[in-house]
């Protein structure tokens, strides 16, 4: 996540990226027409609203700026709650990559380990995720520590606001 953000920084030479409390933003900009500091500024605020968002303040096209959100989408590991994309499933037999020290912490997590003689033992095929199924915290770390990356992190653009009061909001589809 942080490299794409320093990509999208690195790209935008000349822009600011400022990502923060959506309730400070929403603060700065004016909630309402009333508190705005410009002309439609608390509608950005109310898009501002409904999970991570941040504010880019740049002289480059809503096209230009598109293309560079697009091409910095970076693989990433999943998160609880969030929707498996593929099956995974480990075999029995050693899991050489992992150290001795780690044997307890992966039975915590679920999967049916041992040591022996100071490798880590799956002693059955352990399923860790079916595709479509939503991820428990468990699982998630399980991913974590296998490697395996089944999230996308990318930015979209939720709306768009010029220095003239000009606003326009894009819809879910178009990002």
């Amino acid at each position: 996540m942080f490299s794409a953000l320093k990509e999208v920084r690195a790209k935008l030479i000349g822009s600011r990226l400022f990502f923060g409390r959506t309730k400070l933003l929403t603060a700065a900009l004016g909630r309402s027409p009333s508190e705005e500091y410009k002309d439609g500024l608390s509608e950005v605020a109310a898009a501002l609203a409904g999970g991570e968002a941040g504010l880019l303040f740049t002289n480059e096209t809503a096209a230009e700026v598109q293309r560079i959100l697009e091409e910095t989408q970076v693989n990433e590991f999943a998160r609880a709650g969030r929707e498996a994309t593929e099956d995974i499933e480990l075999e029995a037999g050693p899991l050489t990559s992992f150290p001795h020290n780690m044997e307890p912490y992966l039975r915590k997590l679920g999967l049916p380990t041992k040591l022996d003689k100071g490798t880590v033992i799956m002693l059955a095929p352990h399923v860790v995720c079916k595709a479509g199924a939503a991820l428990n915290s468990d699982q998630a770390k399980l991913l974590q520590l296998l490697g395996v990356k089944m999230a996308l992190f990318k930015l979209t653009l939720r709306c768009r606001w010029s220095n003239d009061g000009d606003f326009e909001a894009y819809a879910a589809d178009e990002q």
